[in-house]
């Protein structure tokens, strides 16, 4: 189990990432669109890798947070999701990535 989370949580952000960071000059190319339009289309260019790092980043750590307090401390897991949604939000204000 742990070496799928770490691929999924890890490996296919950074590899998504190297592989937009390597084809930002063709990403108006069709077959960049094709492979990769799903992570930065709807962005701005400098903001091409928002999608990867921060939208999965985002997914794991509401995820872990979830899944590791227990139910008898359901507060705790909500006061921790909603400052992190309240930062993630701050965040989308300040580099304004749309």
């Amino acid at each position: 189990m742990l070496p799928a989370l770490l691929i999924w949580t890890l490996g296919f952000p950074i590899f998504t990432y190297i592989q937009l960071t390597r084809n930002l000059k063709k990403f108006d190319e069709k077959d960049t669109i094709i492979k990769y339009g799903l992570f930065y289309i709807g962005l701005r260019d400098k903001t091409y890798w928002w999608e990867v790092v921060v939208s999965n980043f985002r997914k794991a750590l509401i995820i872990g947070l979830t899944t590791s307090i227990t139910e008898k401390r359901a507060y705790l897991q909500l006061t921790l999701i909603f400052t992190f949604l309240y930062v993630n939000h701050q965040m989308i204000k300040y580099f304004k990535p749309y």
